[in-house]
């Protein structure tokens, strides 16, 4: 290579890497330059509201804060979407979770392959099974009325720490639905509500009917309120589709009733009171 060409090889990158670098420098429109996008934090993405867990923590924490991996359910979800009709059977399109059914009226739930006495159901903080009962699936979960249900939290793993020994496959806490007091500002000293709900099935004949009654006062008047209902349904047989004939033995009345009080004397303080019976009868 001649020395006349390499000097004019230099003198031409050379040139092109200084034109290059100014064309980055100074772009030929004048629009600005987009800046970066801001990175917006889980709990500050606005327009959404984080589910807030209260089981695996004892504290309101985020669900993205939260070290065990957890489900949350509306009483909505539970009984419009899912539509189920025991409370194990809520948890049948959960990840994580296998619902054993001995009879279309119980069943228990299977959570990280534990179930029985080794999982843990709290029904508003108040735990329903203990150690004294039955080892494996057993009928209990299947007495809680799903129409009053208002959430549920799930959280998948041990939480022995918490909840003692038996929460080894897991931990469920159902809230149940109540009235609260009025608020201080409000206008009115007591306040009296109606509900109904009612709900036809075909495949299994079903009839499911609620009828509930609840009132509240304000602060002035003692800062109380309670919700009371009764629900009643009536399942007939399953029907197996067009090749095969209605199951037998699987049609089941149940009627239940439930009432729950709260009071606070005190903004930091609340009293609740709560029970809940069901009676259920085979039939055929």
């Amino acid at each position: 290579m001649s020395p006349i060409f390499a000097v004019f090889r230099t003198l031409l990158f050379g040139t092109a890497f200084a034109v290059s670098a100014v064309a980055l420098a100074e772009p030929e429109s004048d629009a600005p330059i987009p800046s970066e996008p801001e990175v917006v934090a889980p709990n500050e993405a606005p327009g959404v509201l984080q589910t807030v867990v209260v089981t695996a923590t004892s504290l309101e924490t985020e669900n993205f804060y939260v070290p065990y991996v957890t489900d949350t359910m509306s009483g909505e979800s539970v009984n419009v979407h899912r539509a189920a009709r025991t409370l194990p059977e809520a948890f049948r399109e959960t990840p994580g979770v296998h619902v054993q059914k001995t009879g279309h009226g119980q069943g228990a739930p299977f959570i990280r392959g534990f179930t029985g006495f080794r999982t843990l159901l709290l029904i508003d903080g108040v735990r329903l099974n203990n150690a004294v009962m039955r080892d494996g699936p057993n009928q209990y979960w299947g007495t809680i009325d799903p129409l009053t249900i208002s959430g549920i939290e799930l959280v998948k793993g041990p939480s022995s720490v918490l909840y003692g020994s038996d929460a080894i496959g897991g931990t469920v806490r159902v809230a149940t639905r109540g009235r609260d007091p009025l608020d201080a500002g409000s206008t009115e000293s007591f306040d009296f509500g109606t509900g109904a709900h009612y709900r036809f099935a075909g495949a299994e004949d079903s009839h499911t009917a609620r009828g509930e009654l609840s009132m509240a006062t304000s602060p002035e008047a003692g800062n109380f309120g309670i919700l009371g209902g009764t629900s009643y349904r009536d399942f007939g047989d399953l029907s197996g589709g067009r090749h095969t004939d209605e199951l037998p033995n699987t049609a089941y009345d149940e009627l239940d009733g439930d009432a729950k009080a709260i009071w606070r004397p005190d903004d930091d303080l609340e009293f609740v009171l709560a029970s809940e019976a069901i009676d259920t009868k085979k039939i055929g």
